[in-house]
């Protein structure tokens, strides 16, 4: 549903305006996050025993600052998994690099920790067995705290995992999209709309994952797209591994099937959105 209603509003005037208001007018309850104490990497460690030790998921979101996502592409999504890892008792880190923690747009300033990443690097062990992401950018910092997460978890007695990507908490600057392939005409339109007359270069020009699902809008390429976004598993898990991709309708697509009647199975799955959970 979610997906459908996305689609017929992405393109919509309306909508594209009242976003482009957004930037010039922030509502009160966007008011900056104070300055934290940062966990160091043996509490941020516990962080992730507790959420296997409670059999719940971990919420792991990669700079969530106002400096790489200015249009607040990510803003919603991110507030509403927060609401939702709240609600379900789930434990999250916020990584930050040397920007202050003011210029982070999240609502909620109190996850179990903040910790200091400068690019999305993971610092610390991460023992979660299942981990919601969110923040970015896509293509940078969080690719590289997927990268050390899956490597971490490769190098660990195998058992199953999964990474839940939030697609509407994710920003991207659109650098997957490739010229002449699916979403590519109309990601350039996109950006010109957005970034029009808009200072800061390639600093601007944002969108977040879900919005990328409605530029490229075929489902068979969507699937295409989000197996490029992924981090490198094929170099990192050996064959024992069974890798599957689900989509937001639970359509399991597999990458590969893995070694013996019971393989460790790493699934990545993406999820619209936490607004209706």
């Amino acid at each position: 549903m979610l997906r459908r209603i996305f689609f017929a509003s992405l393109f919509s005037w309306t909508s594209l305006f009242t976003g482009l208001a957004g930037l010039v007018h922030l509502s009160p309850a966007q008011a900056a996050c104070p300055e934290q104490p940062l966990a160091s990497a043996g509490q941020a460690r516990a962080i992730g025993e507790s959420a296997n030790a409670r059999r719940v998921p971990l919420v792991l979101v990669t700079h969530p600052s106002k400096s790489f996502d200015p249009r607040l592409s990510s803003k919603r999504g991110t507030d509403e998994l927060m609401r939702v890892a709240k609600v379900k008792g789930w434990p999250s880190l916020y990584l930050k690099d040397d920007d202050k923690i003011p210029q982070y747009f999240v609502d909620d300033c109190d996850p179990t920790g903040w910790v200091f990443s400068q690019d999305g690097e993971l610092n610390f062990d991460l023992p979660a067995r299942e981990v919601y992401v969110a923040g970015g950018h896509l293509e940078l910092c969080l690719s590289r705290s997927l990268h050390d997460l899956i490597l971490q978890w490769a190098k660990a007695p195998p058992q199953s995992r999964r990474i839940t990507f939030v697609m509407d908490a994710i920003y991207s600057n659109g650098k997957y999209f490739e010229e002449g392939k699916a979403g590519f005409d109309d990601l350039q339109k996109f950006f010109a709309v957005t970034n029009y007359r808009r200072p800061g270069g390639e600093a601007w020009p944002k969108l977040n994952l879900l919005e990328s699902m409605g530029v490229i809008k075929s489902p068979a390429e969507q699937l295409e797209y989000l197996k490029t976004v992924l981090p490198h598993w094929d170099r990192t898990f050996d064959e024992r591994w069974r890798v599957e991709v689900i989509d937001d309708d639970d359509q399991v697509t597999v990458l590969r099937k893995g070694q013996g009647s019971s393989p460790p199975v790493m699934q990545f799955k993406f999820v619209d959105s936490m607004l209706d959970q």
